[in-house]
């Protein structure tokens, strides 16, 4: 089996691996960003909601608008949830927009075609 794949290497050439290292740096790069992005949202959605909920509770409800404590727990509750629902729609635009406009890297397969 390694006879077979040395072969095709050395009539290659030294530089024949180059393009290989390349796509393999670039799918890093992608998987890193990717990394990136996903511990953002996943954070955001720990985060976010949680802090707006007692925000919106005490500051704003209860302090600001003088309503009723039990009434500024539901209200701040909707708060939340809306909080989470748009940083999930935010995910999914993203990801759907940089899952289309990035490169696609050829298989190592494909390339033997």
């Amino acid at each position: 089996y390694l006879s077979t794949m040395q072969k095709p290497l050395a009539a290659a050439g030294p530089g024949a691996l180059q393009p290989d290292v390349q796509a393999i740096r670039q799918q890093q790069q992608q998987l890193g960003t990717v990394a990136k992005v996903l511990i953002t949202f996943s954070l955001l959605l720990i985060v976010l909601p949680i802090t707006l909920y007692f925000i919106t509770k005490s500051l704003l409800f209860e302090g600001f608008l003088s309503i009723a404590p039990r009434q500024s727990y539901i209200y701040a509750a909707i708060v939340a949830v809306v909080t989470v629902h748009i940083i999930l729609a935010g995910f999914v635009f993203f990801a759907f927009w940089e899952g289309g406009t990035g490169k696609e890297v050829p298989d190592a397969a494909a390339k033997q075609d």
